[in-house]
């Protein structure tokens, strides 16, 4: 029987000025963590980014005008090998109305 990894997950605070470059540290993290393992037998299934609650990513934002940062840290995290991406709980009673838009 050999040993797998469900996920790798990297947690940070995402600042909106420079989510490109934090992302791709992120992925480049997650990337030699993953090779580390497969090296030495180990399966990882995916890797993940988790990040602070979504309401709080830029807070000058309506909460509705966070919706294509979003898309975009998708898009980003994707293009940098991360498989998925937490963005966080539902942090006001307002925000849990957006979910199905996200």
């Amino acid at each position: 029987m050999s040993m797998k990894i469900r996920t790798i997950t990297a947690g940070m605070t995402l600042e909106t000025s420079n989510i490109e470059e934090q992302v791709r540290f992120c992925g480049d993290l997650l990337s030699v963590a993953r090779n580390r393992f497969e090296r030495e037998g180990i399966e990882v299934q995916t890797v993940r980014l988790a990040t602070q609650p979504w309401t709080q990513y830029e807070s000058k934002l309506q909460i509705e005008g966070r919706l294509p940062l979003i898309v975009d840290l998708e898009s980003t995290c994707i293009d940098n090998g991360i498989d998925f991406i937490s963005i966080g709980p539902c942090d006001t009673p307002e925000s849990i109305s957006m979910v199905p838009k996200i």
